[in-house]
């Protein structure tokens, strides 16, 4: 989502002088969830919304699309964000377009994620891994490219877990007849501990590609 800015806004920007902090230097401030700021954040967010109020709606407005996802039904999400799209005022319309038309082209597909809350992050956030790692690699084959991102020990370890089950003990029993008595109605248990792989941990792979390992 891009933001526009007013020509009164532009004239102002030129006016900060070389070497001055723009708003585009704080994106990642803009882009965090307000209820994620720190005190020093908000009172930077606070010093632009002042001289850029029609940032500070875009931002509210930003806050306010974010917030239909903390509902807890469907329901109330269309309701949310039916007075969300009724709130955009009419200068940053065209900013908010883009948004605005999917909402209304998905509107099903969208708000099912309220009856069924599984998206394709997953898949999403590999295809990205993928794609970045054979641009790195100049033209991997297929297999090449699925091997490193399958197998990587390094993003392997991170998806495991260590966890404790209990499974049947197929150790001989003892010789004793009164144990033998107490434990011939039920097949005796023993606690090992398993490494369990879950697959590729995606943030490891993405950290391992902006360091350059896969290079």
């Amino acid at each position: 989502m891009t933001l526009s800015i007013t020509s009164n806004d532009k004239e102002d920007l030129s006016r900060l002088g070389e070497g001055s902090r723009q708003p585009k230097d704080e994106r990642f401030l803009l882009l965090k969830r307000q209820h994620d700021l720190t005190g020093r954040d908000m009172d930077r967010m606070r010093e632009w919304f002042q001289q850029f109020p029609l940032l500070s709606e875009a931002h509210a407005l930003k806050e306010g699309f974010l917030s239909i996802w903390d509902q807890k039904t469907r329901p109330a999400a269309e309701a949310a964000c039916a007075k969300w799209q009724a709130n955009i005022p009419t200068e940053l319309a065209a900013t908010f377009k883009d948004l605005t038309t999917a909402v209304h082209n998905w509107h099903d597909e969208i708000f099912a994620y309220f009856e069924q809350p599984i998206t394709n992050a997953y898949t999403e956030s590999v295809n990205r891994v993928a794609k970045d790692m054979n641009r790195m690699g100049r033209g991997y084959s297929f297999e090449v490219l699925r091997a490193r991102i399958l197998y990587d020990k390094k993003a392997r370890k991170d998806g495991s877990v260590i966890e404790t089950v209990l499974v049947d003990d197929d150790d001989p029993m003892t010789t004793d007849f009164v144990f033998q008595r107490m434990t011939t109605a039920a097949t005796r248990k023993k606690k090992i501990t398993r490494v369990v792989e879950y697959g590729p941990y995606l943030p490891t792979l993405a950290r391992l590609l902006e360091e350059g390992y896969f290079e």
